[in-house]
């Protein structure tokens, strides 16, 4: 018995088609994203004290924060301008997750050129670790973000993921 092919049956083996070549070029730009060099040039803790805020209706606590500013290159290595739009990240203490944030800054990263993030997370003193505290009083511990970068390419944000050691 011979079958014919309908046309909804027609249109959607077009759609797997023409999506399955899209998410093959993604697929494709995403490995050469990944050549792209990644470096955190710095990591900078510091304490932020807001005092106690004396109003008609009371008095409202003061405040304290680890703040954590991070500064991290991104050398375009491939041969197309890249933009970048989300970076989602983990900050290690000697290998203790300490806190997690999210950065949204649309950065354009030219072909050749590097471009440089100021990611800043902070944590309430109480989350904190004896390690931490070492290294607000100037001992060495070991920074690690492990992250996760968001890259435009067309209609699609493509994540790149990495591992970002200080120094």
């Amino acid at each position: 018995m011979k079958r014919s092919i309908t046309i909804i049956e027609f249109i959607f083996i077009i759609f797997v088609i023409s999506g399955c070549a899209a998410f093959k070029q993604i697929n494709e730009t995403r490995k050469v994203i990944e050549t792209c060099e990644f470096k955190l040039r710095s990591i900078k803790p510091s304490i932020a004290i807001k005092g106690p805020k004396i109003s008609l209706s009371g008095i409202k606590g003061a405040s304290v924060k680890i703040v954590f500013n991070q500064d991290i290159d991104v050398a375009n290595t491939t041969d197309m301008g890249l933009s970048m739009n989300k970076f989602d990240l983990k900050l290690f203490v000697d290998n203790k997750l300490v806190v997690t944030g999210t950065t949204s800054k649309n950065i354009s990263i030219p072909v050749g050129e590097t471009a440089s993030l100021t990611a800043i997370v902070s944590v309430d003193p109480e989350k904190a670790t004896k390690k931490l505290a070492k290294k607000l009083k100037g001992k060495n511990v070991a920074y690690r973000v492990d992250g996760t970068f968001y890259f435009k390419i067309k209609n699609w944000n493509v994540p790149i993921q990495v591992t970002l050691k200080e120094g």
